[in-house]
């Protein structure tokens, strides 16, 4: 096989997206069987004016690429199998103090609209991304406290047992229930006034 048909398998057992199809093209565009020429395209790229952060995308895809060609049998070396990239690091994402969390969930009771009071809880008591969130639907949660979560970001579901505002979260689970859905209009409200 050619390389861009073995680039073309790769897609497909990967199951990647067509943006990720697109980025991997951008970083292989010019490689191939040869050695040698690998090792030049890899100099051109190290020489690229991009940020680090993007260096290092480019290197991990086309590292990727070419140890699944190793491990597929190809006579071939990885030619950013030594390569590392420095990149500042990024700072810890803060979390709530117990005294934030406290005012963050008495405003969040305070408020006259108790779909963002039930969006806030569920913030809290899952931990999951506000993607996550939103997506609920009413029938996502169980009769024994279990809510079907979907990550957005990487599409695995899960269940997820309430523990802490279980009581809370429940009765106002059954409220919205009455209005036939879970969030008013767009959700995505609740997301911009955190």
């Amino acid at each position: 096989k050619d390389f861009q048909a073995y680039m073309k398998e790769y897609f497909v057992v990967k199951q990647l997206s067509a943006h990720t199809r697109s980025l991997y093209n951008r970083c292989l565009n010019g490689f191939s069987f040869d050695d040698k020429n690998n090792k030049s395209r890899t100099r051109e790229i190290l020489m690229m004016d991009v940020k680090p952060s993007t260096l290092k995308v480019y290197v991990s895809k086309i590292n990727a690429f070419f140890a699944w060609l190793i491990s597929r049998g190809e006579q071939i070396r990885n030619p950013v199998c030594d390569v590392f990239i420095k990149t500042k690091s990024q700072p810890r994402k803060r979390t709530l103090s117990d005294s934030e969390m406290d005012r963050l969930i008495s405003y969040a009771r305070s408020r006259e609209d108790k779909a963002y009071t039930l969006f806030i809880l569920l913030l809290i008591e899952t931990g999951a991304r506000v993607s996550t969130i939103m997506a609920l639907s009413l029938n996502d949660m169980s009769n024994d406290r279990k809510i079907h979560l979907i990550n957005v970001k990487s599409n695995k579901d899960y269940d997820y047992t309430l523990r802490i505002q279980n009581e809370e979260i429940m009765s106002l689970w059954k409220r919205r229930l009455e209005f036939g859905h879970l969030w008013n209009d767009h959700p995505q409200k609740y997301a911009y006034r955190l």
